[in-house]
């Protein structure tokens, strides 16, 4: 989940005791850590419902038990005929199998008015496996017009019509997702300070939600590769809601992630959780998620150069020591979204009772929020060498998020 989103869902939660319950909590955490026998038995014993015989259907699917996922959500779509995310896991099951039914049901799928930009690239990539390229380039065209700014759909969409004889339609897509990265097709160097620590207070209007606390730290059994994990917890006074969530980085010496997970027990606990496992040597990404309780999972083309809401936020303290603007695929709910990151002006801010000379960044994510965040947000960090990120902005339908830089050793 991006950083931004998750912020606004603390302000926004529900009462702890409407979260998930314990055995889905652990169900969550067995299934995007890949234990999928574990992730069974918790969720099987859990209340009948149809989330629960979806997310069965989809660990079974996972781990090669397609007729079985396949019988399930039959029975799912006999109880409640057209509930999307069955018809969008039967499509996928069906492929799997060969059945002549597949392409129905697919079709079935992207006819629906709650199909995801997601559903279209994944029906895209289906048939450009199966040689239906002119599916394939209708597929690609829909994932686009849903996020214009999705680079996989533009590739995708370049293959499709170059197989169809479509040079001139193909360099034109292709046009499309060169202009989605930076100029250079590398990011600028990485801020990383060894053992660096910062913290933050998260405000919504008048409440004092939460604190982050951002810390960094070298691996001895993977040289080369920085751990940065960010943590929050919620302020103990406030009685509506609980936070205590973990977002874990492992990135490499050029700032991309090679690992990725956000893990939560939070006031909606259960809801939101992913896991992005990078396969650099086969270009390959392999993302099991849950999103509003549901499971989900893809396997996705790996970036040259990917980030997450961590390495980001990382990026963007880079970019404003040499100026300029990037865009960047970014994970976020089980597949790549392009953040772009600019540099605004130079500006003062008052932190502490001093005056603190800063960059004004700025960073937008190609995706919508809950409570009307649209996933902008400003960020002000500090003119010198280490870069520090002293505040942030974010706004939604009602007032704004803000997140203040707390006293630290070294940042006075």
């Amino acid at each position: 989940m991006p950083l931004a989103i998750w912020l606004l869902s603390l302000a926004v939660a529900p009462a702890a005791a409407g979260g998930a319950s314990a055995p889905q909590a652990v169900a969550v955490r067995h299934w995007v850590d890949g234990n999928l026998e574990s992730a069974l038995r918790l969720i099987e014993p859990s209340a009948a419902s149809r989330e629960r015989d979806l997310n069965r259907a989809v660990v079974l699917l996972y781990s090669g038990r397609g007729a079985e996922a396949e019988g399930l959500l039959l029975s799912l779509l006999e109880r409640d005929p057209g509930w999307t995310p069955a018809v969008r896991w039967l499509a996928r099951a069906q492929h799997e199998l060969g059945r002549s039914e597949a392409m129905a049901t697919t079709a079935a799928l992207l006819r629906s008015r709650n199909a995801e930009a997601q559903d279209a690239l994944w029906a895209g990539r289906s048939f450009l496996a199966g040689s239906q390229f002119g599916l394939a380039r209708d597929s690609f065209a829909e994932a686009v017009r849903h996020v214009p700014g999705l680079s996989l759909g533009w590739l995708g969409l370049q293959r499709a019509e170059a197989a169809l004889d479509r040079p001139d339609a193909a360099e034109q897509a292709g046009a499309q997702a060169r202009g989605f990265r930076d100029a250079d097709g590398v990011p600028p160097p990485l801020v990383l300070f060894p053992g660096e620590q910062l913290r933050y207070r998260v405000k919504y209007l008048f409440f004092r939600l939460a604190e982050l606390r951002i810390t960094t730290s070298d691996l001895p059994e993977r040289p080369g590769i920085t751990r940065v994990v960010l943590a929050a917890r919620s302020n103990p006074s406030l009685p509506f809601f609980h936070v205590d969530s973990t977002f874990e980085s492992l990135i490499d010496a050029d700032g991309r992630v090679v690992s990725h997970a956000n893990l939560a027990s939070d006031s909606d606990n259960g809801r939101r959780a992913a896991r992005y496992e990078m396969d650099a040597s086969a270009r390959r990404c392999t993302v099991r998620w849950v999103r509003d309780g549901l499971f989900g999972y893809d396997v996705l083309p790996l970036p040259q150069h990917p980030h997450d809401g961590v390495t980001v936020m990382l990026l963007l303290r880079a970019l404003a020591r040499v100026g300029g603007a990037v865009t960047v695929p970014t994970a976020v709910d089980g597949t790549w979204w392009p953040t772009a990151l600019r540099t605004l002006e130079r500006d003062t801010l008052r932190w502490r009772g001093q005056l603190v000379d800063v960059v004004h960044m700025q960073s937008i994510g190609d995706y919508r929020g809950p409570g009307g965040l649209s996933g902008v947000v400003d960020v002000w960090v500090s003119a010198d060498a280490r870069a520090i990120p002293f505040r942030a902005t974010m706004k939604v339908a009602v007032g704004s998020i803000d997140l203040e830089l707390l006293p630290e050793e070294g940042v006075q």
